[in-house]
């Protein structure tokens, strides 16, 4: 266990809320990579999933998406100033930030970076006064034999190299003999036909998979343009519950600005890849969910209009629906994100 002391300026204000452009940038999961339900005790904001660190002499600035109302994720950008911070532990790969009790009393956040080695710098990085390392020792650290067992150890290496030796050597002239009488078999054997065309040997070599960035790609493009439809709908919703705008309003301001919206995205992603594809699994779930809120905000409108509460429920339990296959969604994105890096299967020429 390795524990550092570090004393940082923080008398400099930050001014605004975004991060510098050559703040060094990290991306980090919020909730373990086998982690079906978040935890949220280490993890006072809620954060889930992938997020972004952007690390300056002032603080930490935190771009990640939020678990809120009705399970629905909402985008967060959240700044640390250094004063805030109180102190770092990192066990591993996993890195716990705790900051200086407020009025919101003790608050902390726990993430993992994508290896111990960006954990490390990230620790380094950060403007605390305080921070604790613990490296586990490797599985495979074993301690050295006594002298006595390696001497013994040498005698019986230096035997059985002795054996190999001999092994091999029987080996080689027997194959030797055995290929010299299928030559002369072969050549007086007047029966013979045409020897066997020799066996070619293909390689196969591992090749980036397009159909997976294509993927990635995909979903990055239209998870946003989801999250800000979703932020648009809640903030409407608020908006309905002060008293702001009446049942009416609302009802049109779905129907001629949130739906046709929905409708717009679904038709932007097009037909589906086929089926054998990588990335067909994430395509129809995003088709899906948007299918979904489209439906669901069609229901909640007519509910409006119609005084029919029952329409509401079930518009909200499709919102809730499209929720946790957005929430599976970023499950692909990781599948997509591992298959990148491990490659197809290719011949090589």
């Amino acid at each position: 266990m390795s524990t550092s002391t570090t004393h940082r300026s923080s008398t400099h204000a930050y001014v605004g809320v975004g991060a510098a452009p050559d703040d060094p940038q990290f991306h980090v999961r919020f909730t373990p990579e086998n982690e079906v339900a978040p935890d949220f005790s280490t993890n006072s904001f809620r954060w889930i999933g992938w997020a972004t660190l952007h690390i300056g002499a002032r603080g930490v600035l935190v771009a990640a998406r939020r678990r809120g109302w009705m399970g629905f994720h909402r985008r967060d950008r959240r700044f640390f100033a250094s004063a805030e911070i109180r102190s770092v532990y990192r066990e591993g790969g996993a890195v716990r930030v705790d900051l200086f009790e407020s009025a919101a009393g003790k608050q902390s956040f726990q993430f993992w970076p994508g290896d111990l080695k960006a954990a490390a710098t990230i620790v380094a990085l950060l403007p605390t006064s305080n921070t604790v390392e613990i490296d586990a020792p490797s599985s495979v650290e074993t301690s050295a034999p006594p002298r006595s067992k390696r001497a013994a150890l040498w005698v019986l290496g230096g035997m059985a190299l002795i054996v190999a030796a001999a092994l091999i050597g029987v080996s080689v002239a027997f194959l030797r003999q055995a290929e010299t009488s299928i030559q002369t078999a072969s050549s007086t054997d007047p029966m013979t036909g045409p020897a066997a065309p020799a066996t070619s040997v293909v390689r196969i070599e591992m090749t980036p998979d397009p159909e997976s960035f294509r993927g990635m790609q995909e979903i990055e493009r239209f998870e946003p343009q989801i999250e800000g439809l979703k932020t648009e709908f809640v903030s409407g919703l608020n908006s309905l519950e002060l008293g702001s705008v009446s049942q009416p309003q609302f009802a049109d301001g779905l129907q001629n600005w949130l739906i046709p919206q929905w409708r717009s995205l679904r038709s932007q992603l097009g037909a589906a890849p086929a089926m054998g594809s990588l990335r067909y699994t994430s395509h129809e779930q995003m088709a899906r969910i948007a299918a979904l809120w489209q439906g669901a905000l069609e229901m909640y409108a007519s509910g409006l209009r119609d005084q029919d509460a029952s329409k509401n429920l079930a518009a909200f339990a499709d919102m809730r629906r499209a929720s946790e296959l957005e929430a599976d969604l970023w499950h692909w994105y990781g599948v997509l994100e591992h298959q990148s890096k491990v490659g197809v299967p290719t011949p090589s020429p």
